[in-house]
């Protein structure tokens, strides 16, 4: 294995991330030395350091998938869960991160000009609650 190759970093992480999470994260955390990491990287990230118990960090995992995919309402619901865990928050602050949440992703869509798609979202996540 070349430690260097990201592909093949990510692939055994991949495969580790069951059932051992820790090394699974070891080897993102070194494949983001070498490569460029976007949202579903940090997702991952954020996921196993929420199954390791590292909730600050998996705050700030999944703050940098946010900013890098405004528009994946996804990750606001994954930042819910994870202030919940992590303690601090009231309950209302974190349904107002999320809110907050839906308008950036909104803002998103309008802005590429997917105006539809930001009322769907919006009547999909009501749905859903």
């Amino acid at each position: 294995l070349d430690p260097y190759n990201a592909a093949a970093l990510q692939n055994l992480a991949d495969l580790l991330q069951k059932n051992d999470p820790k090394k699974a994260l070891a080897l993102l955390e070194k494949r983001q030395r070498v490569a460029a990491s976007w949202s579903n990287d940090y997702l991952q990230i954020s996921r196993l350091e929420w199954r390791l118990g590292e909730y600050q960090k998996a705050l700030a995992s999944i703050e940098k998938a946010t900013a890098s995919a405004p528009w994946r309402i996804e990750l606001y619901r994954q930042r819910s869960e994870i202030e919940a865990k992590v303690g601090g928050m009231d309950a209302a602050q974190i349904v107002l991160h999320f809110a907050r949440g839906l308008q950036a992703a909104a803002a998103y869509d309008e802005s590429v000009g997917h105006h539809g798609l930001a009322v769907q979202k919006y009547l999909l996540e009501r749905a859903r609650r």
